[in-house]
């Protein structure tokens, strides 16, 4: 096995730009995943990585996932422990990250599937938080158009391996979305903090629907709302003005989920400012 000492070495330069840039992960078609429970997760979802890299105390810690590890990858390399916490982004790395193939699955958009749409999501604890409910309540995919890296390391881990088995596809842009919603029949329901909007109790969002849920700071842009089929609300008894994205969403979907479907639609107020 390989073993590297220099965070000078050529593998190091590009684990560091794999962690920090998402147009370099796009550019290489890779990413990575860092953590016991990550690239486990990984292996366990099918994923073969391309380049595994521990370290000794790693090794030494848990035999039984470094053989299955090992057993998955291509190839495997031994880091430095002052080598490895160059490439970390974690305050407490475990000494085990694998570079992955990236994530570029393609939905097909069932006419009674139940879908969530992210727009312009700026945050990737809020994009990780959000697939992670997703997969716990059975949404059958996750549409993501701008905003954070789906392979963010942030999103990854507050997505808690959900990434990696949740249907998710990145759409080139909204319009392209909306598009695609109506070309497999399914309605769209923007969400927005309006009184004018559906209150969410009555919504009757169910099967054959796409919930949009925008920006934190801005949410949906007005374009996107009067192209939604319904606009939705969560009305709230208290003073503030919005819910924080992932939390928003969380509420939104366990509905969507609950709900058998009828006409009408809901627009809820999930901007965190």
């Amino acid at each position: 096995m390989e073993r590297i000492t220099s965070v000078k070495n050529n593998r190091v330069k590009q684990l560091i730009r794999l962690r920090d840039s998402a147009r370099y992960r796009t550019l290489s078609g890779c990413f990575i995943a860092e953590g016991l429970r990550l690239c486990t997760d990984a292996v366990r979802c099918g994923l073969r990585p391309q380049t595994l890299y521990v370290t000794a105390a790693f090794m030494c810690r848990h035999p039984e996932a470094y053989e299955m590890l090992t057993g998955a990858a291509e190839d495997c390399v031994e880091l430095a422990p002052e080598v490895f916490a160059k490439v970390t982004d974690t305050a407490s790395p475990q000494g085990v990250l694998c570079v992955l193939p990236i994530l570029d699955r393609q939905i097909v958009l069932q006419p009674a599937g139940r879908y969530i749409a992210l727009v312009e999501l700026a945050d990737p604890a809020n994009l990780g938080a959000v697939s992670r409910t997703a997969e716990a309540l059975g949404v059958d995919g996750m549409l993501v158009c701008g905003g954070c890296d789906i392979c963010n390391s942030k999103a990854l881990r507050s997505s808690m391996g959900a990434l990696f088995r949740l249907p998710v596809q990145q759409v080139e842009s909204p319009q392209a979305l909306l598009s695609w919603c109506k070309r497999s029949g399914l309605k769209t329901f923007a969400s927005t903090p309006r009184d004018t909007a559906t209150p969410l109790s009555v919504c009757g969002c169910g099967a054959g629907s796409v919930l949009l849920i925008g920006n934190e700071a801005n949410g949906l842009s007005q374009e996107i709302i009067d192209a939604c089929d319904v606009q939705v609300t969560i009305p709230m008894a208290g003073r503030a003005e919005s819910l924080n994205a992932a939390a928003a969403a969380a509420i939104l979907m366990y509905e969507m989920m609950h709900s058998e479907g009828a006409d009408g639609g809901f627009n809820c107020n999930c901007g965190d400012g």
